[in-house]
């Protein structure tokens, strides 16, 4: 993944992480050293947001889990425009989901698998995510675009490091 889209992604979950109640302990992004099969190696973006999600309603814990694709799939929109159908697109965000997104939630990384039930509440996670920040009404935007320009600036440095947050939630 490139660089921007991590720190989107890191961005989402730590906006609304503390926007919901979680006490966000540190987020940042870096690039990491892969190996290959062939024994070739790769260099790829990751990123971390740290906090206790345990403290949290297993909604929250969902909205929060969503939010980071969320975030990038806002951070296109701004860029592209919203889809001509005002379609929220649940594979496009689905596809910007880390394994552990998936594994916070119990549930399989295949949208396709679950349950009606834990269908309908991953739409309502993810309606609520979008309607935290999208660009044109969502009251988390600001943030958000702050978060992730803060995130690619501390990446630019060079430095593998978290931000160590003493931000209590709002």
């Amino acid at each position: 993944m490139n660089k921007h889209r991590v720190a989107w992604h890191e961005a989402g979950h730590a906006v609304v992480g503390r926007h919901l109640g979680m006490a966000v302990t540190s987020v940042g992004i870096w690039q990491a050293k892969h190996k290959r099969l062939d024994g070739s190696t790769f260099k790829m973006w990751e990123g971390e947001t740290r906090g206790n999600y345990n403290s949290l309603s297993p909604h929250d814990q969902r909205v929060i889990s969503v939010a980071g694709a969320m975030a990038v799939y806002c951070w296109y929109e701004e860029a592209e425009g919203p889809p001509a159908d005002n379609y929220l697109d649940f594979d496009s965000v689905a596809d910007c989901m880390s394994t552990l997104d998936w594994t916070i939630n119990d549930v399989a990384h295949n949208p396709g698998t679950m349950s009606d039930a834990d269908e309908r509440r991953w739409w309502k996670a993810m309606k609520e995510a979008h309607a935290l920040l999208n660009c044109k009404t969502g009251p988390l935007w600001r943030e958000l675009r702050w978060e992730a320009t803060q995130l690619i600036t501390t990446a630019n440095s060079g430095k593998r490091q978290l931000r160590k947050l003493t931000i209590e939630p709002k």
